[in-house]
């Protein structure tokens, strides 16, 4: 079985994305991308009965904050890391599953889109779990709130 470990994943990724930025504004631009893909994240409240997808989704916020740090060049050293070991991405179906905190539906759907944007202009780099599971969840998100 493999286990996923968020700084691993995190640092290929965050490595990927630093070689394929031409300055520093453009860098930063990534890094405020990801920091709205985490926050879209922290407005999902996934219910009680479901642990495997709380796991789930801390673990892709955690791999999301992790990247934004690697990209700011802000102090990774690993026993500084949040590294939560998952065995599997649990999907989030739609449902009574999950829903949706952010006050503003229309506002949160304008940061989704934004996501699914930046995630499909980095596919060659943004693949692989966890964010394809990332991007299939962004999907989920989009087509809710039509």
């Amino acid at each position: 079985m493999t286990v996923l470990c968020s700084a691993t994943v995190s640092h290929g990724i965050a490595l990927a994305l630093k070689d394929c930025a031409a300055s520093q504004d453009v860098l930063r631009d990534k890094a405020e991308a990801v920091e709205l893909m985490k926050e879209v994240m922290t407005q999902i409240s996934v219910a009680p009965q479901y642990p495997e997808q709380i796991a789930t989704l801390t673990f892709v916020q955690e791999c999301l904050m992790t990247v934004r740090a690697l990209l700011l060049g802000w102090d990774t050293a690993p026993w500084k890391l949040l590294q939560a070991p998952l065995p599997r991405m649990a999907e989030l179906e739609s449902g009574t599953m999950w829903e949706i905190k952010h006050p503003s539906r229309a506002r949160f759907h304008e940061e989704v889109k934004a996501s699914i944007q930046f995630m499909e202009s980095h596919a060659l780099t943004l693949h692989g779990e966890p964010w394809d599971w990332l991007l299939r969840f962004l999907h989920t998100l989009d087509y809710n709130l039509l």
